[in-house]
C-alpha cells in the first residue's frame, strides 16, 4: 500500500526558500531524535518549540506543539512517536506553488 501524500500549495515566493526550510526541519528532527534518545526531554521540548512557525508546513505546526507538551510532561514514548510523525510528514510532502502574479 502506497503512503498517502501530504499536499501543500505554497506561495510562489517560497519556491526558492523551501529547500532550505526542509533541510533545517530535517536537521531539527535529527536533533530531536538525539536529545530524546539521550533522555534530554527538556532539550526536545525546546527544539519542538522552535519548529513551529510561518513556514507554511501545516503538519509541523500541528505536531510540534503536541510534541513540545509531551516532552514537558516527560512522556518519552509519545515524543518518540511524534518525532516519527514529523519525519513521515516531511518524507511524504507533495508541494506545489501558486502561480506568480
Amino acid at each position: 500500500m502506497e503512503q498517502e501524500k501530504y499536499r501543500l500549495i505554497l506561495p510562489a515566493d517560497y519556491k526558492d526558500i523551501l529547500p532550505t526550510i526542509l533541510k533545517n526541519k530535517r536537521k531539527q528532527i535529527e536533533e530531536l531524535r538525539e536529545a530524546t534518545n539521550q533522555g534530554d526531554l527538556k532539550k526536545s521540548a525546546l527544539i519542538a518549540h522552535k519548529m513551529s512557525g510561518p513556514h507554511g508546513l501545516d503538519g509541523i505546526n500541528e505536531i510540534a506543539p503536541n510534541l513540545e507538551m509531551a516532552a514537558k510532561q516527560n512522556d518519552k514514548e509519545n515524543v518518540i512517536r511524534m518525532v516519527g510523525r514529523l519525519e513521515e510528514y516531511l518524507n511524504h510532502l507533495d508541494v506545489s506553488f501558486e502561480r506568480e502574479a
